[in-house]
């Protein structure tokens, strides 16, 4: 359980500290890796690739529910095991660093721009790689 708790808070005190610099800093987009990868800053009033704009109520309540769910089900989800405690504890900073910044905010600061020959990546933070990274972690470690 001590990896779930410290990547959890980690992930988020990660995601709240980036944004904060990213807010005070960033004025205009900065590439990193020109042409490939920029910081820019932008805000998404909707989920995962723009989907459901406007819908605050509805993405604050299923981020509530999904770290309630996972904190109260910890048991249930084996979470002592470390690949489980770890994948958990890594989703659950992201999914709170997102819904914090849905209550402080009323949207989700984003600033990594991925830009690709082929395809313009949407937009995104710590919070959504985090996510991503614990539920491919499930996805490889399922028994």
């Amino acid at each position: 359980m001590v990896w779930f708790w410290a990547l959890a808070a980690v992930v988020l005190g990660f995601d709240q500290w980036t944004k904060f610099v990213v807010c005070a800093h960033l004025r205009e987009p900065l590439a990193l890796v020109a042409p490939f990868l920029y910081l820019n800053r932008t805000v998404n009033n909707g989920a995962a690739w723009g989907i459901f704009p406007g819908q605050r109520l509805l993405l604050v309540a299923v981020s509530s529910c999904t770290a309630a769910s996972v904190i109260f089900f910890r048991k249930k989800l084996r979470l002592n095991l470390q690949c489980r405690g770890i994948a958990f504890g890594i989703l659950l900073g992201g999914v709170c660093g997102n819904l914090l910044d849905r209550l402080r905010f009323g949207a989700v600061i984003d600033f990594i721009d991925v830009r690709l020959p082929f395809y313009r990546w949407p937009t995104f933070n710590f919070s959504d790689a985090a996510i991503c990274i614990g539920i491919l972690i499930l996805l490889f470690t399922l028994e």
